[in-house]
This record gives C-alpha cells, sequence and structure tokens, in this order.
C-alpha cells in the first residue's frame, strides 16, 4: 500500500550502514517512523530533504508492519530559522516536547502548532518570550498544563 503525506521532519537516526529511521510529524498531526532506504549514505540525494525541521511531501509504502519512504520532496526548509543557533535551539525543544507527546492517534493541531511556531522563528526580532510562549501552547495541546 502506498500513500503521498505532507509532514515535518522531527528527527532522524542512523538506521544499519546506510539507512535513516525518520520521525515524522504528518499533517493529520500522527508521528511516525519511516526508513528511508540508502538515505544515510554519503551521497545520498534525499538525505538534505530529510533534514530537522523541514516541510516535506514523502511518499511511502508499507511492508510487514514497517513504512518506507519512496520519495520525498522539500517543500520548506526553513533556512532562516537554521541559520541561527538560538532558533535551532527553540526549534528543537519544540520538536522534542512534540514528539514526546504525540502518538499514533491524530491530532492536526500538533502539526499546525508546529508549523506556526516554525513561522515565527523566521521572523525577525526572535526573542525569548516567543519561545516560552509557543512551548506553554504545546504543553496545553498535550493536557500538560491548563
Amino acid at each position: 500500500m502506498q500513500s503521498t503525506l505532507t509532514a515535518f521532519i522531527l528527527r532522524h537516526r542512523i538506521w544499519g550502514e546506510t539507512d535513516l529511521l525518520v520521525t515524522l510529524l504528518t499533517e493529520q498531526g500522527q508521528k511516525l517512523d519511516c526508513i528511508a532506504k540508502g538515505a544515510g549514505g554519503k551521497t545520498s540525494k534525499r538525505r538534505s530533504h530529510l533534514e530537522h525541521f523541514n516541510l516535506v511531501n514523502v511518499t511511502l509504502y508499507q511492508k510487514n508492519d514497517r513504512h518506507y519512504l519512496q520519495d520525498v520532496e522539500c517543500l520548506n526548509c526553513f533556512y532562516h530559522v537554521k541559520q541561527d543557533l538560538g532558533r535551532i535551539s527553540s526549534a528543537a525543544k519544540l520538536s522534542k516536547l512534540i514528539e514526546t507527546h504525540t502518538s499514533a492517534e491524530e491530532d492536526p493541531r500538533w502539526f499546525k502548532h508546529f508549523q506556526g511556531s516554525l513561522e515565527s522563528l523566521r521572523q525577525k526580532p526572535w526573542d525569548s518570550n516567543q519561545e516560552a510562549s509557543s512551548l506553554r501552547s504545546c504543553l496545553q495541546i498535550a493536557g500538560l498544563e491548563g
């Protein structure tokens, strides 16, 4: 079974010699792990599309209860966020919080919130009040704060 999704890359890690295990946050707000065969290699053309915080269109197929990434296209790489260490730190905290508190159940608020937060991170100037507000609203979605 094949499906095409719009998603954010929350995280990727080495899986085997040349594969990557990629954690996606889908537009429906579902966290999904998939294997990108060969994407961990030094000469892989897909590796740059699978960077943290990228908004991507992915084509996945499922085999033996695992999802495999067949194709990926980067829609937005949030270049300005990745050029500033403070913004990277804020996006990483948000990404980790979302990854920790989302489940296989769908909740589109996660996707919309992450997208809005990355968009606001692109704006100048960025300050710690925006980061605190973003993290607080994530905690509210997770039901951890009133």
